[in-house]
């Protein structure tokens, strides 16, 4: 049995030291006790800028390590301006002989939520990961300003094989947008839009209607 421990603790009153933009303190506490040999139990927690945590629990070990993660925003604003909500994700890895299994779970405001899972091998050259969800199209509204864009898009995506573009297959799908120009004095609305990924080629489908003709 183990009998050594560690400990660590550090705080910064203001992350705007490091990221300008963002403002708050910032902490991190953990712990590592050695429940046998060679394995160790790990627990990390932080504290975020505007109220938020993260956490880190689990167990390391050479090739048994398994892991939990979540991560609690009580608003995104911060981060991403215009948007309003809560943010989480909670997730886990676990490490075997044969690699790693994964799975991870978000939920956010307006619409954000998403599912990946899978496993990769153990020196990453194979993947098998599978990645459902919804995202909002407004989240590229600050890279179109002045034009805005509302409107969900879902996406099923799955990596499988090595990391590249030919191991990538599945959809992204836009149903009822609609898009403001007004530059342009135009206006775009039921915009139906389907992506299929296919390894290295892609199909576009994509329709729309002019309230000007």
């Amino acid at each position: 049995r183990g009998d050594s421990s560690l400990a660590v603790e550090a705080a910064l009153p203001d992350v705007g030291a490091l990221a300008p933009t963002l403002s708050g303190p910032l902490s991190i506490k953990g712990t590592a006790d050695e429940a046998d040999a060679g394995k160790w139990k790990v627990v990390l927690d932080a504290g975020l800028p505007y109220d938020g945590t993260a956490n880190i629990a689990g167990t390391v070990a050479a090739g048994a390590t398994a892991v939990d993660l979540q991560v609690n925003l009580p608003s995104v604003a911060p981060y991403a301006p215009g948007m309003t909500g809560g943010f989480s994700a909670t997730g886990n890895v676990a490490q075997s002989t044969d690699g790693y299994t994964l799975a991870l779970d978000t939920n956010g405001p307006q619409g954000v939520s998403s599912n990946v899972s899978g496993t990769v091998s153990e020196d990453f050259t194979t993947l098998a990961i599978n990645a459902t969800g919804t995202a909002p199209l407004g989240l590229a509204n600050g890279a179109l300003s002045p034009n805005a864009i509302n409107g969900t898009a879902s996406f099923d995506i799955a990596v499988n094989g090595a990391p590249t573009l030919d191991a990538v297959s599945g959809t992204v799908t836009v149903n009822g947008a609609d898009l403001a120009l007004p530059d342009l004095r135009q206006t775009l609305d039921g915009i139906n839009a389907q992506v299929g990924l296919n390894g290295s080629s892609l199909q576009l489908d994509v329709s729309a209607n002019s309230p000007a003709g």
